[in-house]
């Protein structure tokens, strides 16, 4: 799953969505169970599956989609998955999300 705002109005809650789920509110209250694939995960396995990559701090106009996943996904992957296993990797993943007509196409 991917929770992309680009084309949303911005206050829509997405960022407080992904913030609640990396426990990363900096007021209110907290609480609750989270699943992933229908199983109670920890904190620390939940950010092992899950990645946040947050608008102003990594997606460049420069870059594309692709690139943008990529890079993601350098400094997630193990350093002995090869360069060729990353980039399968990641057409596989932008098949799935349905991104990969778009895959070219630059953020700004």
């Amino acid at each position: 799953m991917a929770i992309v705002g680009a084309l949303s109005a911005s206050t829509t809650g997405k960022s407080t969505l992904l913030d609640i789920f990396w426990w990363m509110r900096e007021s209110g209250e907290v609480s609750g169970t989270v699943l992933v694939n229908g199983r109670e995960v920890d904190d620390e396995n939940f950010k092992k599956v899950v990645g946040y990559v947050e608008w102003e701090d990594t997606l460049m106009s420069m870059l594309t989609v692709y690139e943008t996943v990529l890079y993601s996904a350098l400094l997630r992957l193990s350093l002995e998955t090869d360069d060729d296993a990353r980039k399968f990797r990641m057409l596989e993943m932008l098949t799935e999300l349905g991104f990969l007509g778009i895959k070219d196409a630059h953020w700004g």
